[in-house]
């Protein structure tokens, strides 16, 4: 499995030697345990590696991380690439000086970004690999062996998009002297996922004290959907963007690519939109608790190096209350409706309430001045509206209203409607008439008045349970679909309620299990048949899922717990779509505790998974009840 040799064992016998002289008889390296790792590979759940006892001073001792490198088909790659897989069974020791990049291979075309991105990426990349060493670590004395990093792009885009090529194809030949590794993608993207997979491959040996790298591997790898992402409410609780980079990591080591920023609601507007400055004043909830434009631009900087693309959504027409109040102020009108209106029950689903007034023309040209503020910040190629949850008990609240329906014999979807096609016109003249996708939750609307929203204009995010039939509709008319059901990837359910004590049974916890088995073509097909869902997949319409993080009991304390590791289940559904024939546990749950380690190592606060000593002796914890 690995190399030794007598100088290695020499020189760590000399390291227990100088700790025991200077720290004293309590001094204990990992070399004085007798255990060793074995790979057992018929456990219940696939793969993994168990203990077993061993004299403490033997070489041939395997630490549980490095035996982890050769087990299994996967061994611990996450997520599991989706196509060609071949790993060797052999490890090889090289020292971190030796670890090298050649001069990345560029499109003739590329251009300084590009050039740049490569460069940070690397440097990403390094920085996981010294982190797997020792505080004070030494290299021990092994035989000279270089580990040579080639990467090979071929397009010079540096921006992610819906149609981003993220494929990558991985090679390791070992030789006596040189580790050759070469990475290739269509674009940065696909390589950048390639480093991922490379640092999976990668430990340190404590027993060698040196790091180990799987000898042997051919990989041929892409994401089975195209939209993986996490969305993250801050409108309800404000989380600083530092924190907000940490989920960005996160994604990026789960080959996560798109972060659904809910930005606003009607509890706050904290986007500091600087045409509409009210908007901050009104709707903020201390000056220290803003996203400002300089913030957000360098945040966006920071996803796209990782491979995320960040997608705002500006919450309409419903969710949006504070923020809005000074219109009558200033001449302009009531902006919104039922803002912070009592008893809530009255007016809206929760409080705070509020709802743009779709009459008052005022409001449109405020909304279009806000497109504005946002799109000069963010990507401009695709947006979410928002749309779900609009309150008709606000709107008929209004006399103005109703006159209007009556005056014009049109019904409350009419005027949904009107207001939804006026706001698609301003978010276009904002984006000076160039093509942009507008995403809106599954609702009223897209269940039983879709006239309003053309498939070549719209993206329908579903929230709805997964056995909803009223899906249907929009998978028989050709829509493209995000999914994120909240039956299986609400990952703020299950921590009791925020009001009341009411515990309602739909928003238990949900489970990695529950999450990781979440087949997306599945509940399609179960809806449409297997042709219609193969048609809707090959065309590009099932676009891909977000897990959801609602942040009315989440803030910056708890979100990471929250999110990882189910959000990494997450990953692995969303990129190699297991199939739903194999147990839900069947080669994924000794990778996932792995995983979720990883995390915790490069910094991420994830929740555990089962107690420490199951995971060294496994197997032996195993039943129905544990």
């Amino acid at each position: 499995m690995v190399d030794a040799n007598n100088s290695i064992k020499t020189s760590i016998l000399g390291w227990m030697v100088l700790c025991s002289l200077v720290i004293g008889s309590h001094c204990l390296s990992d070399s004085d345990y007798p255990w060793t790792y074995r790979c057992i590979q018929d456990t219940k759940d696939g793969p993994a590696c168990q203990r077993e006892e061993t004299e403490s001073n033997s070489t041939e001792k395997v630490p549980f991380n490095i035996c982890i490198l050769t087990c299994g088909p996967y061994a611990s790659l996450w997520p599991y690439p989706s196509g060609r897989v071949e790993l060797g069974q052999t490890l090889t020791g090289f020292v971190l000086d030796r670890m090298v990049f050649s001069p990345a291979s560029l499109p003739g075309e590329s251009n300084e970004t590009l050039f740049r991105m490569v460069g940070e990426a690397e440097s990403i990349f390094n920085g996981h690999i010294r982190a797997l060493l020792p505080e004070n670590h030494v290299d021990p004395p092994i035989p000279v062996r270089n580990v040579v990093i080639q990467l090979n792009i071929e397009l010079s885009d540096t921006k992610l998009t819906l149609n981003t090529d993220e494929s990558y194809n991985f090679t390791i030949i070992s030789a006596l002297q040189q580790v050759s590794v070469t990475i290739s993608g269509k674009t940065f993207f696909g390589v950048r996922h390639g480093l991922e997979t490379l640092a999976q491959l990668i430990d340190f040996d404590s027993e060698r004290q040196h790091l180990q790298i799987v000898n042997s591997v051919v990989i041929e790898d892409k994401p089975m959907f195209r939209y993986r992402g996490l969305l993250v409410d801050t409108g309800r609780n404000f989380i600083p963007v530092s924190d907000l980079k940490r989920l960005i990591d996160g994604m990026s080591y789960n080959k996560l690519n798109m972060f659904h920023w809910h930005i606003t609601d009607s509890n706050s507007f904290p986007f500091d939109a600087r045409r509409v400055p009210q908007m901050i004043k009104y709707g903020t909830y201390g000056s220290e608790k803003i996203y400002t434009p300089e913030a957000i631009s360098e945040f966006l900087v920071y996803s796209n190096q990782r491979g995320v693309k960040v997608i705002p959504e500006f919450d309409m027409p419903s969710h949006a209350g504070n923020g809005w109040q000074w219109g009558e102020k200033e001449g302009l009108g009531e902006l919104s409706l039922c803002v912070n209106a009592e008893p809530y029950q009255d007016y809206c689903i929760q409080p705070p309430c509020g709802q743009l007034n779709p009459l008052n023309n005022n409001m449109y040209n405020i909304l279009g001045e806000l497109f504005r503020d946002f799109l000069d910040v963010f990507d401009k190629d695709v947006f979410h509206m928002g749309g779900d949850e609009i309150s008709f008990k606000c709107w008929l609240k209004y006399p103005h209203i109703i006159e209007w329906m009556e005056t014009n014999n049109k019904t409350i979807m009419d005027l949904w409607g009107l207001f939804q096609e006026n706001a698609l016109t301003k978010l276009k003249e904002a984006n000076d008439g160039r093509p942009i996708d507008a995403i809106v939750w599954t609702s009223e609307m897209t269940s039983h008045a879709r006239e309003f929203l053309s498939p070549d204009d719209y993206i329908i995010q579903i929230w709805s349970k997964a056995t909803d039939d009223l899906s249907t509709g929009i998978y028989q008319d050709g829509y493209r679909v995000i999914f994120s059901n909240n039956d299986t990837v609400y990952l703020d359910h299950g921590y009791g309620p925020w009001r009341g004590n009411y515990v309602n049974p739909a928003v238990l916890i949900k489970t990695w299990q529950v999450i990781y088995a979440n087949d997306i073509l599945g509940q399609v097909e179960n809806l449409v048949g297997r042709e219609k869902m193969m048609e809707l997949y090959e065309s590009g319409k099932l676009l891909g899922g977000v897990a959801t993080l609602w942040s009315e009991k989440g803030d910056k304390y708890n979100m990471d717990m929250k999110m990882w590791p189910r959000g990494a289940a997450y990953a692995e559904r969303l990129w190699s779509n297991p199939p739903s024939r194999l147990n839900v546990t069947q080669l994924a749950y000794p990778r996932l505790i792995h995983q979720r380690e990883r995390l915790v190592q490069r910094g991420i606060h994830a929740d555990t998974l089962l107690p420490e000593a199951c995971r060294y002796i496994w197997g032996f914890c195993d039943n129905n009840y544990s």
